[in-house]
């Protein structure tokens, strides 16, 4: 997920396989995680640096699945430009979730939920590039922060992106 390039983050080719073999030791195996338990991602979300602006959208838990779109965008005085998009399905299978990710010209990527609260959404995929950990938190009703994490070229490597709760039909205004 190069999101240098987005969280929304999230450049990602996947091992959905590898994800699904990985030990349960390592996941929230059979304690059984709901949707519901995320739906204070519902809605709009901006993060705003200096040189961009990434916006995430979600939607509510309905039958089995919330959808997520971002967009990222530069900022520049000649106006703001796309520099990557994302579409995101958070869905249950089993007695876990999946954030299936597609970043803007890549394949998708799928991260199985590690950690799952009312305030904490951990999903992993160990045999990804990067990242191989995608972190929401809850910090108030009106702030988030997502983590992008992992290994590349041998080297841990993160990044943080506290977002703000928005009025969706403001989110660009």
């Amino acid at each position: 997920m190069r999101r240098s390039s987005t969280m929304a983050m999230v450049a990602l080719a996947l091992g959905a396989a590898t994800a699904l073999a990985w030990p349960l030791t390592h996941r929230q195996a059979s304690q059984g995680v709901s949707l519901g338990q995320l739906a204070w991602f519902t809605g709009c979300w901006v993060y705003t640096s200096p040189r961009v602006i990434i916006e995430e959208h979600w939607t509510s838990p309905a039958g089995g699945s919330m959808l997520g779109v971002s967009r990222t965008l530069r900022r520049s005085p000649g106006g703001d430009s796309t520099i990557a998009w994302e579409f995101i399905r958070l869905y249950e299978r089993g007695t876990d979730l999946v954030y299936a990710a597609q970043p803007h010209n890549q394949p998708a990527a799928e991260f199985v939920s590690e950690r799952v609260s009312d305030v904490e959404a951990v999903f992993a995929n160990p045999a990804h590039d990067f990242p191989q950990r995608v972190i929401y938190r809850k910090v108030r009703n009106d702030s988030l922060r997502a983590r992008i994490e992992g290994t590349q070229n041998g080297r841990p490597r993160g990044s943080d992106f506290p977002y703000a709760r928005v009025a969706c039909d403001s989110a660009r205004r």
